[in-house]
């Protein structure tokens, strides 16, 4: 029998199997399967289901968390709830575009690093950070080591490698910009942001489904230094190792080590890591760190993710801009942590206990404010939390393109800190000092934990 002869139902019910990839090849083959096959509703029913479907990968999935010292995961975790409420708001050619990101993220989370490196294309700015955010299941294989290499070509520390072959692989550069030294470097800086986005969710996944962050110290450790030995668990060794890492990470960062009163989205952004290592390496054990588990944030509730591919990375790395700097996402209860980089010389980082119960109290600017100074939010001075070192105040101001000036002050011990920092996905981060570089901090909304 041919298959030209079946009914439409049971052509689409065969399509439907099919990767985003094949289809769009099977509807070139005629008329009559153009009309069967290219339809909104089965682009839509890959988009959904194409993960459970692939062959193996629900059993490679939970096979990855049984192993020591990871979590299990439960069957409900790898539902796609915001995949279904996002494609119902889709066109159809949008709806194309979204089965084709689930399918390279379906391959990317079945390859090994090394693999994946030579098999992947160079847009994967323009889809993977926007899967992520919509907790796509596959995602869940995806581990940090992945994507240092990646996020160290693209970092500003290599601007002068713009030109290799593995710079051209992560880089859409249009002939234009590539020709272009001003539009390189600002495509090269969006990459790199967004890079440095997947490569804090998957540290934070791994931190989360991992019982002890040496597994996840390791990983960072292996691609810096392939010849490092794992069999040294003593805490000495795994300080140093933390703080080896950091060293590299922080190589990594526009201006480490400055204190500057515009701190920009790429440092905060790349300055993530750090902050994540440095409490990986302070609390090794995963029920006393307080950090929060991507899973758990709700990401489309705060942030307008563009479409898919479209050259959209630029769009992606401020798509979080316009809701998070409002009184209405500040509001509320905030936990976090910052580092103390003074002794970095001697090759120490300290990580304080966290700042829990931070209150934060805000409102609206004044119009003045608002239309010249580009104030979006004001954070009271009854803004009050408490640390290791007593309870503190809080206050400053937020502008609407995610820069945030705050000051800290302790009660009844006559210290102030200074804060200036970006508002991220994953929160608030930034340089603390006075007029000086002490460290980074980090908050975040305690109900992401």
């Amino acid at each position: 029998m041919s298959l030209l002869t079946l009914p439409h139902e049971l052509l689409q019910h065969i399509a439907r199997f099919l990767p985003c990839s094949s289809l769009l090849q099977l509807v070139r083959v005629n008329h009559q399967l153009y009309d069967a096959c290219y339809d909104p509703l089965l682009f839509n029913d890959i988009a959904q289901n194409a993960f459970h479907r692939a062959p193996g990968a629900i059993d490679s999935v939970f096979h990855l968390y049984k192993q020591p010292g990871r979590v299990e995961l439960e069957p409900e975790q790898l539902g796609w709830p915001e995949g279904e409420s996002i494609l119902e708001e889709y066109s159809f050619e949008d709806k194309v575009r979204m089965a084709h990101a689930v399918e390279d993220l379906i391959r990317l989370s079945t390859l090994k690093p090394a693999a994946w490196l030579t098999t992947t294309t160079s847009n994967m700015a323009d889809w993977l950070p926007h899967m992520l955010v919509l907790h796509h299941p596959a995602s869940w294989c995806l581990e940090p080591d992945m994507f240092l290499l990646p996020h160290g070509q693209l970092s500003q520390f290599n601007t002068s490698s713009t030109s290799s072959l593995l710079m051209n692989r992560w880089l859409s550069r249009t002939a234009d910009q590539a020709r272009d030294r001003v539009a390189s470097a600002k495509l090269q800086a969006v990459h790199f942001t967004n890079f440095s986005f997947v490569l804090n969710y998957t540290t934070l996944q791994r931190l989360s489904s991992t019982n002890t962050s040496n597994d996840v110290l390791f990983l960072f450790a292996r691609h810096f230094f392939p010849n490092w030995l794992e069999a040294d668990s003593t805490i000495v060794y795994i300080q140093n190792m933390a703080e080896n890492v950091i060293q590299r990470l922080s190589e990594r960062i526009p201006g480490y080590g400055t204190f500057i009163r515009d701190f920009n989205l790429t440092q905060a952004s790349a300055a993530l890591p750090i902050l994540l290592i440095a409490i990986a390496s302070a609390y090794d054990n995963r029920d006393k760190r307080l950090l929060p588990t991507p899973a758990k944030i709700p990401f489309t509730k705060f942030m307008d993710i563009p479409s898919v591919y479209h050259s959209s990375a630029e769009l992606f790395s401020t798509c979080h801009y316009r809701r998070m700097t409002m009184p209405e996402f500040l509001s509320g209860r905030w936990v976090g942590y910052y580092t103390d980089h003074r002794s970095f010389r001697n090759r120490t980082v300290n990580v304080d206990p966290p700042m829990q119960n931070i209150q934060m109290v805000v409102h609206e600017p004044t119009e003045e404010a608002r239309t010249r100074l580009r104030i979006s939010a004001i954070i009271e001075r009854e803004t009050r939390g408490y640390d290791a070192h007593g309870d503190f105040l809080l206050s400053g101001r937020v502008r609407e393109d995610g820069l945030v000036s705050i000051a800290k002050q302790y009660l009844g011990l006559g210290i102030s800190w200074t804060w200036t920092g970006r508002i991220t996905p994953f929160g608030i981060v930034g340089v603390w000092g006075h007029n000086s570089f002490g460290g980074y901090f980090w908050v975040f909304k305690e109900e992401w934990i």
